[in-house]
């Protein structure tokens, strides 16, 4: 994909995201609408952004938008949804999709956190002193 150019990208995405999302792929669907909104994120300036998001409806430059904000800091989360869908995060306004991401960063720094002290074999280790 790298050879692509982002005109091109953009086309492939969108394609596969319409597809995946009438084929009822709801994970492809998220991965692609995660690509599509990092192609838009990664266009370097606002006026190539805005001549990308120009090939595509509102309706999906919103949801792409808010899968890849969601998704940004682990798109691995994605594989792990059970039940949401493209058009759940469409629906979403920014400031909840930023609430939400802002929590499962912190979820994801807890959860490494609790980690320190635990001994793989069953014993416990010693605690890092501060």
């Amino acid at each position: 994909m790298d050879t692509l150019s982002d005109d091109q990208k953009v086309v492939i995405a969108l394609c596969a995201l319409r597809r995946k999302i009438k084929a009822k792929e709801r994970k492809i669907a998220l991965v692609n609408a995660y690509f599509l909104g990092k192609v838009f994120a990664e266009a370097g300036s606002s006026r190539l952004e805005y001549q990308l998001k120009s090939q595509v409806t509102e309706h999906y430059s919103v949801m792409a938008d808010n899968t890849y904000m969601l998704f940004e800091e682990n798109p691995q989360q994605i594989l792990r949804t059970k039940v949401l869908t493209v058009q759940h995060i469409k629906k979403l306004h920014k400031p909840t999709i930023r609430q939400l991401a802002a929590e499962m960063r912190s979820f994801l720094f807890v959860g490494t956190q609790s980690l320190v002290g635990e001994d793989c074999y069953g014993g416990t280790s010693p605690q890092p002193q501060p």
